[in-house]
């Protein structure tokens, strides 16, 4: 690095250390803001337990999975109720009664910045390890002989 960056790297360098040990291999700076980084800290059955507890309400509620990809694709558009009912082709207010049944079931508040980063986290989580019960069912079922 230039001179005039050498602090700059060092005091990265440093804070990374402990991650690059965890994860037994070097880590970039440009991961360190990843959520990607944080979620690989975790263990994926500890990841797998946190997003099925976050998401266990909207699970029982809607074996489908339309409550959670729209609570995704509403997150993914900061909260957008236009543009998350463009992507999923659905009136407005549909879109704003999943959003409040999802704050319902889960008792987390669609308002509270807290409440949508557990919800995000969770989603997150199950994006990068362990599927939700419901796929897990299907992925590991045998075919039937009929």
């Amino acid at each position: 690095v230039a001179p005039q960056h050498a602090a700059l790297s060092l005091r990265q360098a440093i804070a990374l250390l402990s991650s690059s040990a965890e994860l037994g291999r070097p880590v970039s700076a440009s991961e360190a803001g990843s959520v990607r980084l944080l979620l690989s800290l975790g263990s994926p059955a500890t990841l797998a337990a946190f997003a099925d507890t976050v998401l266990a309400p909207l699970d029982a509620a809607d074996p489908v999975g339309e409550l959670t990809e729209t609570l995704r694709v509403w997150l993914e558009t900061n909260g957008s109720w236009a543009e998350t009912s463009t992507r999923l082709g659905l009136h407005r207010h549909t879109v704003q009664n999943r959003i409040e049944k999802v704050a319902r079931l889960t008792g987390r508040q669609q308002d509270r910045a807290e409440d949508r980063i557990d919800l995000w986290l969770a989603l997150t989580a199950r994006a990068v390890g362990t599927p939700a019960p419901h796929q897990r069912r299907h992925r590991n079922a045998v075919p039937q002989q009929g």
